[in-house]
Formats: C-alpha cells, sequence, structure tokens
C-alpha cells in the first residue's frame, strides 16, 4: 500500500490557478488520469490479495489432505495388528477431521468385533494353531490378549502362551541381530533391534519391556523363596524387580556358582552407593561396583539389572538420583551384553519420554491423545503398590518429601536422555 500512495503522488493534481481559467482543461484531463490509474493500482492490489488467499487455502487444503491421509493409514495399520486402542484413538481423529466412515468401513466394523471376547479367543486360537515364523503375529497375539484383559476376560492361559510366544520372537530377534554383526566387519554397524521399521520398533518394545523376557533371569516366581507372583504390583512388576531397601539373598540373574556370591555382595554395594543402606565405613563406595563390572560380562549383567531394579518404583528421590548417576558412569565404562542392552535402551526411552505424542492437526481442534502406550514411563515413580504407605513415605524422608519427589519427577527424563544418549555414542 505504501507502494501504491507513492505512486499516486506523481498524479496528485496541482492547485487551480485564481485568474487563469485556460488551465481547466488540462487539470480535468490530469484529474482523468489519476483516477485511472487509482482503479489500476487498485484492481492490481486486490487481484494480488485474493491470489494470496487462494495460496493460503490451496496450502491449507493439502495440509489437511495429507493429514487426512495419515489418519487413514494409521486406521489401516492398526486393524492390520488388532490394536483396539489405537483404532479408537485414530476413529476419534477421522471425525474430528469428518472424514467419511465409508472409507475407513472394514476397520470399524473389525473394531467392533474386537469388543466380542468370544471373538478374540476365536481369532487367539486360530493364531497358536498356526505354524509360522512371523514375527508380526506376536503383535496381533500381544494386542488379542490386552484388548480381552480390557474386556475382562483374564485368562492365564493366553498370559502363559504370550510369554512363552514374546521368549520365542525375542530370540529369533537377538539371532537376527547377531547375523547382521557379521556384517559389521564389511563396514557395517552395529544396529539395534529398535533401529528398524515402525513395526520392528512396535515388536521390539514387545519383547524388551518387560525385563521378566530377559533370558538370563531367575525365576521371578520362587526368587527369594518369598513367592513373588503374590507381590506383583498393579504395573505387574514383581517384588523382585522393583526397589528394596533389604539385601537379596541370591543373585537377580544366573550366574556360576562361583560368582553367586558376588552377585549377592554387589547389591549391598549398591544399597551403600545409592544410601539406602548405612555404610560402616567411609572408603571408595563406587570402586567394588567398576571391578566388579569389568570382571566378567555375566557379573556385568547383573549388575545393570540391579541397577534398573533400584530405579523402578524407588520412593527416594536422593537414592534415585544417586542411581541414575550410577548408570551414566556405568555406561562409560562397559555396556552389558548385546541382549541386556535391549532392554536397557527400551527402559531408558519409556523413562525419557514420558510425555504423549498428539495425533497431527487434531491437538489444536480437540486433543485427541496418540501412542498412549508409548508415552508411560513404567521404570518410573508410580501410583503402584509398596510396602510403605505415603504417610510412611513422609514420615521417612521428612515433610518436603512431595515436593522433593515431584522436582525430580521433572529431572528423571533428562536424566535418562543423557543415559541413552551416552549409550547409543557407542555404535557411532
Amino acid at each position: 500500500m505504501d507502494d501504491l500512495f507513492g505512486r499516486l503522488e506523481d498524479y496528485k493534481p496541482k492547485a487551480q490557478p485564481a485568474n487563469e481559467g485556460e488551465a481547466d482543461a488540462p487539470l480535468v484531463r490530469k484529474d482523468r488520469k489519476c483516477k485511472t490509474a487509482i482503479q489500476i493500482l487498485a484492481s492490481s492490489v486486490i487481484a494480488q490479495a485474493a491470489e494470496a488467499k487462494k495460496a493460503a487455502k490451496d496450502e491449507e487444503s493439502e495440509k489437511r489432505a495429507k493429514e487426512i491421509e495419515e489418519i487413514l493409514e494409521e486406521i489401516e495399520t492398526a486393524a492390520e495388528e488388532y490394536d483396539a486402542k489405537e483404532l479408537k484413538i485414530w476413529f476419534e481423529a477421522a471425525v474430528e477431521f469428518g472424514i467419511p466412515e465409508t472409507q475407513y468401513a472394514e476397520a470399524y466394523a473389525l473394531w467392533i468385533n474386537l469388543q466380542s471376547s468370544v471373538w478374540c479367543n476365536q481369532e487367539l486360537e486360530k493364531l497358536s494353531k498356526k505354524e509360522s515364523d512371523d514375527m508380526c503375529d506376536l503383535l496381533l497375539v500381544s494386542n488379542l490378549s490386552d484388548q480381552l484383559e480390557e474386556l475382562g476376560h483374564k485368562h492365564d492361559k493366553h498370559q502363559v502362551v504370550m510369554a512363552d510366544e514374546i521368549r520365542q520372537v525375542a530370540e529369533r530377534m537377538m539371532q537376527k541381530q547377531a547375523a547382521a554383526l557379521q556384517t559389521k566387519a564389511a563396514g557395517g554397524r552395529k544396529k539395534s533391534m529398535f533401529e528398524g521399521s515402525t513395526r520392528d520398533k512396535k515388536i521390539a518394545e514387545k519383547c524388551f519391556t518387560d525385563l521378566r523376557h530377559f533370558s538370563r533371569l531367575r525365576d521371578w516366581n520362587v526368587w527369594g523363596g518369598r513367592g513373588g507372583r503374590a507381590r506383583l504390583d498393579k504395573e505387574g512388576i514383581p517384588a523382585m524387580l522393583r526397589f528394596s531397601p533389604e539385601a537379596i539373598a541370591e543373585p537377580l540373574t544366573m550366574l556360576d556358582k562361583t560368582a553367586e556370591v558376588s552377585g549377592v555382595r554387589m547389591f549391598t554395594n549398591l544399597l551403600r552407593y545409592m544410601g539406602d543402606k548405612p555404610a560402616g565405613y567411609c572408603s571408595d563406595k563406587l570402586k567394588p561396583l567398576l571391578e566388579g563390572l569389568h570382571r566378567t560380562q555375566d557379573l556385568c549383567d547383573e549388575i545393570y539389572v540391579q541397577v534398573i531394579k533400584q530405579l523402578t518404583a524407588n520412593p527416594d528421590p536422593d537414592s534415585a538420583e544417586k542411581g541414575w548417576e550410577l548408570v551414566y558412569i556405568y555406561l562409560e565404562q562397559r555396556l552389558p551384553s548385546a541382549e541386556l542392552s535391549e532392554f536397557l535402551r527400551c527402559f531408558l526411552q519409556r523413562t525419557a519420554a514420558p510425555v504423549e505424542q498428539k495425533v497431527p492437526g487434531v491437538n489444536a481442534r480437540g486433543g485427541v491423545a496418540r501412542r498412549g502406550a508409548a508415552g508411560k514411563v513404567k521404570f518410573s515413580f508410580s501410583d503402584s503398590e509398596s510396602e510403605n504407605s505415603e504417610s510412611d513415605d513422609e514420615s521417612c524422608f521428612g515433610g518436603n518429601y512431595e515436593k522433593e519427589k515431584s522436582a525430580f519427577m521433572q529431572r528423571q527424563p533428562g536424566l535418562a536422555s543423557e543415559a541413552l544418549e551416552l549409550m547409543l555414542s557407542w555404535n557411532e
């Protein structure tokens, strides 16, 4: 507009002379020329504005088309995997975008079937009889089992089948990784199971989220002679893998008889370092832990599993802070075995990313949540059952307990993120 007024300045008619009538004709012509210029420039500005508006509208339409396409793709993927929770999330997104139901009618019909425990059980039976080496079947079995539990039909038989299936798939994934490592000499790079396709990542998360699937972990049902099954918390974590201020009677992993005593002692050293057990001496509390870390790979794995245990549902912010400090120190010194590294990476990723992502474009309209399962932090503070109540925690840790706990909860994702970055740097 400034340019328009600047260009019109040349056409501004001058004041008419007082006693010169012969000047009337030139002034009229000047005035007509000025009006014509104004009309031309005004038309140009209007045309430019209309063109800009059309371009913005086209860009918005293109963006919306891409978002709709992504939503439909997510619905199709969730349907292929029998993921009822994801289907519901993306159906809500489709409604927000005004996508006709006819465009995802088959997926919606599948979701209706998933609300039937009879149908879910029938599909599970088909999958259990199917002799296949396809790791993607794990997602189907897992999601069907989760849906049955959501419907209130929790069966131990399916849990046992699911646990066996996960272990078998985890073994195949580790074999696949071992084969991939052979390419390292030819210029390849050691890769994690979490560095594959989206579906590979989902399968890896199913396999390596629960530490009970670690092949060298002792039987958590009878560990310590306490009947671990009866002491599962609401998150399904057994006492064997939750924080404890008490010493352990046996290692968490399977070790040689000669190394079992060292494994038990390492946990006592861990308690002293994290401040959960008073130390009767003032010597270096870190040294015996690092010595054990470098002794053998099996003992190294035991030490890593122990610190993961102590960071799971730890009620003391100071103790947990020391635990994360120890994880970072361990990762500077030595990595766990290839199999346990996958469990450790999953643990760090889930703790470092507690915030749920949102469906593209829907957040501003309605805030439909996305990827709820991935956003859940399993290995941080939770509302799980513990041996001490909240009031007991207050008496143990002082009146500022809730404030200190909240402050640590905000720092914890950053601590896990730093540890994860250090772990990944080993493969660079």
